[in-house]
């Protein structure tokens, strides 16, 4: 099931741009609200120095490979947010 609640995207769940990757999606119908709302949640939680970065952390046995893995991850996390955005015209060019 879809979270359509913004209350719940900071848990563990389904999103809707999780399913919704681009307007024309076949999934798009009925999710309009959901998705518009999914993407404004996704452009507030943009860090100040431009990037997203996890949401979770890696314990032992691996935690001190944790702070290179994170940075890896904030790469992969950014690139992944800033092509949705541009998808959905969501991108601010200047």
């Amino acid at each position: 099931t879809v979270m359509t609640d913004p209350a719940g995207w900071s848990g563990y769940g389904l999103m809707p741009l999780q399913l919704v990757t681009a307007p024309d999606s076949p999934f798009m119908p009925g999710l309009e609200a959901a998705v518009a709302a999914n993407l404004d949640h996704e452009i507030s939680n943009q860090g100040e120095a431009g990037a997203w970065w996890p949401t979770w952390a890696w314990g032992e046995p691996f935690a001190a490979a944790w702070p290179a893995a994170r940075q890896a991850w904030a790469g992969m996390l950014t690139l992944d947010r800033l092509l949705l955005l541009a998808r959905f015209g969501r991108l601010e060019r200047g």
